[in-house]
């Protein structure tokens, strides 16, 4: 464990580990229980448009994390060598996870299921407690009152 990583600080699973987990899972449960499916009208369109959205999200954090030479690891957000506040994140402190739990979303109305949508919440909560708030501290620590300024303007997801 290197002084940088803190004990408690290393996530289980990394981020898009979580993902796939919860995407398998949605489509796993789909298709094993769909007497808890509903049929929505334009679910499809609806689905991929959550999902196009999603990964518009996670595609332009991942440009801003590029363009200010800083790393987009979430194992190591120690090693973070700018605070990113512009574009996407002035919306969300978040843009990458907020982009995995619309694709989440998108996952869960194209299905229909009622269990997948329950999946997009758990995924927000554990990515909150295994992942979020370990790289908050971290960030707190390099960046100091100027992550707390930002942290305090900008949510952490959308609208929480």
């Amino acid at each position: 464990m290197s002084e940088e990583q803190p004990r408690g600080e290393k996530p289980l699973l990394i981020p898009p580990i979580w993902f796939l987990l919860f995407a398998g899972a949605q489509f796993l449960v789909a298709q094993s229980v769909p007497r808890l499916s509903v049929a929505l009208p334009f679910a499809t369109v609806i689905g991929i448009a959550l999902g196009l959205v999603g990964l518009g999200f996670a595609v332009v954090a991942l440009g801003l994390f590029r363009k200010a030479r800083t790393t987009f690891h979430p194992e190591v957000p120690s090693k973070a060598t700018a605070l990113v506040t512009d574009g996407i994140y002035s919306v969300t402190r978040n843009p990458m996870y907020v982009g995995m739990a619309l694709i989440l979303s998108g996952i869960a109305v194209w299905s229909g299921s009622i269990i997948a949508v329950l999946l997009v919440l758990v995924f927000i909560g554990i990515l909150t407690a295994v992942q979020i708030v370990p790289e908050e501290r971290a960030l707190e620590r390099l960046f100091g009152n100027e992550y707390l300024i930002y942290k305090h303007r900008v949510p952490r997801w959308l609208f929480l």
